[in-house]
């Protein structure tokens, strides 16, 4: 099936993905709208999409729910959008899909990257790619079958990592579990967020953020139910372990991953300097 670019801009002026509410709905609004896409980013003025084409239309449907979302009208939060632009070969693909993974390395608004790393810009799909997230959108088997490669997730995060604007570093691995506590509490919910996208209060509420919160806790040693109930809302502490005998493993081995320092902890730049400059 052939690929195609697509891209959408906010006016001038404008940061509708300065917000991670807004940014988990716009995430969740383009994977339903290209569920086969083979990478996708969101920067503070602008996303970027590599999918099938024909999909226009889809991409302006989530662009008017962004606008609903925000109080906004649609043409004054957003520039035309551009045709989705064909992607014509093997190569193309590999190179678009670069393009989008390191654009927030790259110069924004006539200053430097955002990050030095792609893999610390949390609205990427590369770490969907390097098995970062517990429900991955793009997988690594199918944006290596896209490149014409053997599956294999290190070759895909070398290949992204090979550029001026980056700091080299090797792929992240997790931390082997523990049965002695090895990492701050606050660490562990903190991976548990960033491998499912979701904010603070999910810790709180029936959510996959808590379950896997509560899984990766007792990967890594925290097997103390009485300690972890009353920060997770929950007030029996059996429950605690209830859930952690329940949690999808490949889940937790998601979180593990983000417990390297490269995906913990979120590496951006303040936006709200560089826009106002």
């Amino acid at each position: 099936m052939n690929q195609a670019h697509y891209v959408a801009r906010a006016r001038p002026g404008r940061l509708p993905f300065d917000n991670d509410d807004v940014c988990r709905a716009v995430w969740v609004a383009l994977r339903r709208a290209f569920p086969r896409a083979l990478a996708a980013i969101l920067m503070p003025d602008h996303l970027h999409v590599v999918a099938p084409e024909g999909g226009e239309a889809r991409l302006s449907a989530v662009l008017r729910a962004t606008s609903r979302q925000l109080g906004e009208g649609r043409s004054r939060l957003w520039d035309p959008v551009p045709n989705a632009r064909p992607i014509t070969s093997t190569d193309k693909v590999r190179r678009n899909v670069r393009y989008v993974w390191l654009n927030p390395c790259r110069r924004w608004r006539g200053a430097g990257g955002l990050v030095t790393d792609p893999l610390a810009w949390p609205w990427s799909s590369l770490r969907d790619v390097i098995g970062a997230i517990a429900d991955p959108w793009t997988r690594a088997e199918t944006v290596s079958a896209a490149f014409g490669w053997p599956h294999d997730p290190v070759r895909l995060h070398d290949y992204a990592m090979r550029d001026a604007h980056v700091v080299p570093a090797p792929f992240p691995h997790a931390p082997s579990p523990s049965r002695l506590p090895d990492r701050a509490v606050d660490d562990i919910f903190a991976a548990a967020m960033a491998t499912t996208r979701s904010s603070p209060a999910m810790l709180a509420r029936k959510t996959t953020t808590r379950r896997v919160a509560i899984g990766l806790a007792y990967r890594q040693g925290w097997t103390f139910p009485t300690r972890l109930a009353p920060v997770l809302g929950l007030r029996r502490s059996n429950s605690i372990s209830r859930i952690a005998a329940r949690t999808d493993p490949d889940a937790v081995e998601a979180a593990a991953l983000c417990l390297h320092p490269r995906l913990l902890h979120p590496r951006r730049a303040s936006i709200a300097l560089r826009a106002s400059a």
